[in-house]
């Protein structure tokens, strides 16, 4: 394996995070806001926390007579699993499918519902002309 080439210009995204490094580094609120390193205990208190009632709250979801391929159960199980064997993956985990469900309502919210009656009205002139 050989080392990458670091003689090539930096594209697109290099350049923006090197923009962000430069403008965060001459900013006049970074004196007057600076990083608190307390912020990122609570911030993983926090995220700590959240997994919990997350783990918790699929419990819930869990019938009492449940078989063993239940998707509640199963899904319950993998989640319990995962904390057992490693929690920040859980907590990755966790902000990862929270995030992408948060994405999945933006779009739903932001595309405008179709009409059924109007969906089959337009039909496709393609099969005509080449009869």
């Amino acid at each position: 394996m050989t080392a990458p080439d670091v003689s090539r210009e930096r594209g697109p995204l290099g350049l923006l995070c090197d923009d962000i490094v430069r403008q965060r580094e001459g900013s006049p609120f970074q004196a007057a806001y600076p990083e608190l390193p307390l912020l990122d205990e609570l911030r993983e208190l926090w995220a700590s926390l959240g997994a919990d009632q997350q783990l918790r709250q699929s419990e819930e979801q869990v019938p009492d007579n449940a078989g063993p391929l239940n998707s509640s159960h199963l899904i319950h199980r993998s989640l319990s699993l995962m904390r057992a064997q490693s929690p920040d993956y859980l907590r990755q985990f966790l902000a990862y499918a929270e995030t992408l469900s948060w994405m999945e309502e933006l779009v739903e919210s932001s595309v405008a519902p179709r009409n059924p009656a109007m969906a089959g009205a337009r039909k496709s002139t393609r099969g005509a002309k080449a009869r």
